[in-house]
């Protein structure tokens, strides 16, 4: 077995257990670290397969959602200010 094959077998067995988590973690901050842990972990095997578009582009929506959760953030306590 060569390293790229070993490398692939961690990264997709780390990507199975982050997304199972996604879905048990009963703390929805855990659960969203251990959705941007299977963004990375899926782009890192899209970088060993040689795709690197797809896996700029996955970490680029993991970055536009991260922008659009903090503009949501910034919107909610705003509407909190107001109301006191």
């Amino acid at each position: 077995m060569d390293v790229t094959t070993a490398l692939f077998f961690l990264f997709s067995a780390v990507l199975l257990f982050a997304a199972f988590r996604v879905i048990t973690a009963r703390n929805p901050v855990h659960a969203v670290l251990f959705l941007v842990l299977t963004f990375f972990q899926a782009a890192m095997i899209w970088m060993l397969l040689k795709a690197e578009f797809l896996s700029l582009s996955l970490v680029l929506v993991r970055r536009f959602m991260q922008v659009e959760g903090q503009k949501k953030g910034r919107r909610l306590r705003l509407m909190r200010q107001q109301k006191l």
